[in-house]
């Protein structure tokens, strides 16, 4: 991202050069840190789908169980 990029944000108008060039250069080094560390927290979505899914169906079996009470 270039600081010409960063000030045709909405509210990012007013900054500086000296700002934007900070700015622009701390995107940078969050990007590159979510990058690297990237693999080590990714999780497979048919992982997430099961355990959304083992989720709701234990909620439904816990409303059952409680309306039968």
């Amino acid at each position: 991202m270039t600081i010409e990029q960063l000030r045709k944000y909405k509210g990012c108008e007013h900054y500086s050069d000296e700002e934007a060039k900070e700015i622009v250069e701390n995107l940078r080094i969050f990007a590159k840190t979510i990058i690297e560390v990237w693999p080590d927290i990714c999780i497979d979505n048919q992982q997430i789908k099961h355990t959304v899914k083992t989720k709701n169906d234990n909620s439904l079996i816990l409303n059952e169980i409680n309306k039968a009470a």
